[in-house]
């Protein structure tokens, strides 16, 4: 029971961030969203939000998230509005050190789906280097990622 608002509010008008926020929640713990896809629909306006739970869940989908920040897209270009900017990938990694932050870096090259010599090039980067990439975001949408982290 991913979706569902009474035809009511709809008809009415009064989508709100409130109204959205418990099926929104429930949204993204049945699609198991990663971090950066339920900030951005939580971030999303309700309108938006409302849009993406109507087309149902993102259960046959081979990653979820991707599939889920591309329905954010479809539904922001169909309504004439903008998607917010996602936030940085390491907004709350930026402090970490070490193993804290190695382990933020694989996560970021496993989600992000980049192929094994942009991976070892970003491995082998300076760590000032490599906090750029991380604060630059997720590449789910970058046509080609691999050449977005080795340009």
């Amino acid at each position: 029971a991913c979706s569902g608002v009474s035809m009511g509010s709809i008809q009415m008008g009064l989508i709100t961030k409130e109204s959205m926020a418990a099926e929104v929640a429930a949204f993204i713990a049945h699609n198991k969203l990663d971090d950066r896809a339920a900030q951005a629909l939580t971030d999303s306006l309700p309108e938006l939000q409302r849009n993406v739970l109507d087309r149902g869940n993102l259960a046959d989908a081979n990653n979820p998230s991707s599939a889920l920040l591309g329905r954010l897209k479809s539904a922001a270009a169909a309504l004439g509005v903008t998607t917010p900017a996602p936030r940085p990938f390491s907004q709350a990694a930026t402090g970490l050190d070490g193993e804290q932050f190695a382990t933020a870096l694989e996560k970021f090259i496993a989600d992000s789906g980049i192929d094994e010599r942009a991976a070892d090039a970003l491995r082998k980067a300076p760590v000032d280097h490599q906090r750029f990439v991380l604060d630059r975001g997720g590449l789910q949408d970058a046509r080609n990622p691999s050449a977005s982290v080795l340009g």
